[in-house]
């Protein structure tokens, strides 16, 4: 497989932040055992694999406020309803789940 010319390490050995640096994503399809956590927020949700972004960071803690901004800001993308970034991921129907 290769990507913008150039090969995708599909062995599993490949490191997921470098391969998200290129564009290229996984979704999986069990979204409620693997791609989410039922149990967090929406705002939560929105940044697993991406902790780690300087975006998301205050110095070694999580920026709640930053993380809640971006959340908003894809919610209105894409019009993930209820729009409440704070909501329970397992209150969202199946539809904005996926969203």
């Amino acid at each position: 497989v290769m990507l913008e010319g150039k090969p995708v390490d599909l062995t599993g050995k490949a490191d997921p932040g470098e391969l998200r640096d290129r564009g290229l994503a996984h979704v999986p399809e069990d979204r409620h055992h693997v791609g989410l956590v039922l149990a967090f927020e929406e705002h939560e949700n929105s940044i697993l694999g991406y902790h780690d972004d300087e975006r998301y960071l205050k110095g070694p803690l999580l920026n709640v406020d930053a993380i809640s901004a971006d959340a908003n800001d894809k919610i209105e993308k894409y019009d993930i309803r209820p729009g409440n970034p704070r909501l329970k991921t397992a209150n969202f129907s199946g539809g904005n789940q996926q969203k």
